[in-house]
């Protein structure tokens, strides 16, 4: 399924310990917004629809990075 390899791939920018909540967290909410889309097209989305939807979510490794704490070269002070 397309999800999991897009998953499998944010996971793996995510430390251990916090990964399993993020990547639940972040399949419901694209399997919502998917469903959602279904409805309003009155059909299961294509696999080109579902790889469009995941592109906007942006790169694996960016969307991980939205889920860290910031780190700084320099302290913010």
């Amino acid at each position: 399924m397309i999800i999991n390899n897009y998953l499998a791939e944010v996971e793996s920018h995510l430390p251990q310990e916090i990964s399993g909540d993020i990547i639940a967290e972040l399949k419901d909410s694209i399997l919502d917004k998917w469903e959602e889309q279904s409805e309003a097209l009155g059909r299961e989305l294509t696999e080109a629809e579902q790889l469009e939807s995941l592109s906007k979510l942006g790169a694996p490794a960016k969307v991980a990075s939205a889920y860290l704490p910031e780190q700084y070269l320099i302290g913010p002070g």
